[in-house]
């Protein structure tokens, strides 16, 4: 993932992470997924770790593709700070394989009064 933590003063810091996504499925339309993920570092701020849970609703444009929308709750500890806080971003998946997607996605883990933290990534899912 593609971090970036924007404080509405002084500069941003951004960097290259880590993240591991887990859910289930309940149907064609709603599912449950969580996030975690760590590393990364531009000098000034880490990112330890976050985990998050989310409600995923999902629209299947086609049998092989699907756009969807997340929103929940994350908690995000940074070597200078650890918040938490409501949860939302949105993506979208293609089916290559029968079990095999790539997909990608926009997550804004945190929106707080001083600061944002966002993250965008890329990925492959295997669904068993």
């Amino acid at each position: 993932m593609f971090w970036e933590l924007d404080p509405d003063r002084g500069p941003s810091a951004d960097s290259v992470g880590l993240r591991l996504n887990g859910g289930m499925k309940f149907n064609d339309y709603l599912a449950a997924e969580a996030h975690l993920g760590t590393g990364g570092s531009d000098g000034a701020v880490d990112l330890e770790y976050l985990v998050g849970a989310y409600a995923k609703g999902i629209l299947p444009v086609s049998q092989e593709f699907r756009l969807y929308g997340l929103a929940g709750f994350t908690e995000v500890d940074f070597d200078i700070d650890r918040e938490s806080g409501f949860s939302y971003g949105g993506g979208a998946e293609f089916d290559v394989a029968p079990n095999l997607a790539i997909g990608a996605d926009y997550m804004r883990y945190l929106d707080k009064s001083d600061y944002t933290f966002d993250a965008a990534s890329v990925g492959v899912r295997y669904r068993f």
